[in-house]
């Protein structure tokens, strides 16, 4: 049986929800981990890491003492992704200097700085600035890794990360990359090739923006897209998540935490404070002093965040053509990412595909609508997906059937801004958001005690963002030694 009466109870069900509950446990209070499977990040950022989210994730170990977290690498195998983008595509994840290539093979318009624009940045930073090139580049990411990870858990900074980037601004990877944006911005945009470059620039860009910050977007902010830049170049991890979630669950429990695989049943509420709730269980009420629910949707609760984006879900579905297809065998156990200039601003932008001999794993990206049953989709994402595939393998295919269609944990939002915002003024971190009673609509003032961290939050950098909003949580007691000693 539950204990009655609890600090805090964390719900979710992704290594995220995990760590809050840790940090909550060193602050002294007791938990209550409800592991509800509804409550996932998606298996788009939680399942796949940057070289930033490990090395973020091993210091987060080394500082609040999580073993799986320190061991991160023990539970990643490299991956590399494939992103098709109208008739080209891109390979990215294999290492930095391969990402780098690529990027200048595919988009070499990034890399054609004006003379004058390079002039400005040398003016501007003086001995800082520096033009990388593939024989500077690792040495370069490196330093500024070990710069980054080192000042975040300083003890100034350790308690107080607001803008994670705005400690290494001079640094020059992140001036290179400030760059290109300045240069993706205001230079390509008058050139007489612009249109045809941003037909391919769009949607690769609205891909990656959705793969690595949960966002539909044509543009972002100085601190998304320096991540985004960041990201692109990073080698890429796949995560054998159960295997990880395990670990942690039981490092959890040793520390105190009360965890139950349920779900969430009722809840009661007095004026604008959750008391207690139920589960689907003979637990009966349990009254909690707060409670956080750790990344996915609340579409199936009595909850909501302010929020008037829109939103997108996954909807995966298994695929077959009537007959066996020699073109699919290159791309057994390959995972492919799909847009196109004409999907970006539909209600389909983006669709994954993963070959599995001769079966499709597919997960279509769909805008979220009320009532709406996976069967109204079927014929409509059949002909999205062959029309696809004919134009990524070059022929006529055979008739594609799709079953098994049902939505999975992944959530998007739209963000209705297309422009490239230099400006570090509009530069927020991320932070638990407070929920509204979706059933009392008369109440103007959200709830008191209930939060959320998750892909509605705004300021979203997917791991590393999620990871210092929950680093951010933890009070040292007073003469405490992690206050004072770095890792």
């Amino acid at each position: 049986m539950l204990s009655k009466n609890v600090d805090h109870t964390v719900v979710g069900h992704n290594f995220f929800a995990y760590f809050y509950a840790k940090i909550l446990l060193e602050n002294k209070q007791s938990v209550i981990f409800l592991d509800d499977q509804r409550y996932d990040f998606g298996s788009f950022f939680s399942n796949n890491l940057t070289r930033i989210d490990l090395l973020m994730l091993q210091q987060c170990g080394r500082f609040f003492h999580i073993t799986p977290f320190k061991a991160i690498e023990k539970y990643v195998s490299t991956k590399c992704q494939v992103i098709v983008y109208g008739d080209r595509k891109i390979l990215l994840g294999v290492g930095l200097k391969e990402n780098f290539l690529e990027l200048q093979r595919k988009f070499p318009e990034l890399f054609q700085f004006s003379p004058k624009l390079i002039a400005k940045f040398k003016r501007k930073y003086k001995e800082n600035f520096q033009l990388i090139d593939l024989e500077s580049l690792e040495n370069i990411y490196e330093d500024f890794e070990n710069q980054f990870y080192n000042r975040i858990f300083q003890p100034k900074t350790l308690f107080q990360t607001e803008n994670p980037f705005q400690m290494l601004k001079k640094h020059p990877l992140l001036i290179y990359i400030e760059l290109m944006i300045t240069h993706l911005n205001e230079e390509l945009a008058i050139n007489d090739h612009s249109q045809e470059f941003f037909t391919r620039w769009e949607p690769f860009l609205s891909t990656m923006r959705c793969f690595l910050h949960g966002v539909m977007a044509k543009g972002g902010t100085h601190n998304e897209l320096l991540h985004l830049f960041l990201s692109l170049l990073s080698p890429w991890y796949q995560l054998s998540h159960q295997e990880f979630k395990s670990e942690l669950k039981n490092q959890m429990i040793k520390k105190g935490a009360e965890y139950k695989k349920l779900e969430l049943n009722s809840f009661k509420f007095q004026s604008h404070n959750l008391q207690s709730f139920k589960l689907d269980s003979f637990d009966g009420a349990i009254f909690t002093k707060s409670m956080s629910f750790i990344g996915g949707s609340l579409r199936d609760l009595p909850l909501e965040i302010s929020t008037s984006r829109k939103k997108f879900n996954g909807l995966v579905a298994r695929g077959v053509f009537s007959k066996d297809l020699e073109c699919l065998i290159p791309y057994d156990q390959q995972n492919i990412f799909f847009s196109s200039y004409e999907m970006i601003g539909t209600d389909r932008p983006v669709l994954s595909v993963n070959f599995k001999k001769q079966e499709l794993y597919i997960t279509f990206i769909i805008l979220e609508q009320k009532a709406s049953k996976v069967e109204f989709y079927q014929g409509i994402l059949q002909k999205l997906l062959q029309r696809t595939l004919e134009k990524f393998f070059h022929q006529r295919l055979p008739e594609l059937t799709i079953s098994d269609l049902q939505f999975n944990h992944d959530l998007f939002v739209f963000d209705h801004r297309s422009a490239i915002e230099l400006s570090e003024n509009r530069t927020r971190s991320l932070n638990f958001k407070k929920l509204f009673n979706r059933r009392r609509p008369d109440l103007l003032d959200p709830i008191k005690n209930v939060y959320y961290l998750g892909p509605l939050n705004e300021n979203f950098l997917g791991t590393m963002s999620s990871l210092l909003a929950i680093k951010n949580k933890y009070h040292p007691p007073k003469n405490d030694p992690k206050k004072n000693s770095p890792p």
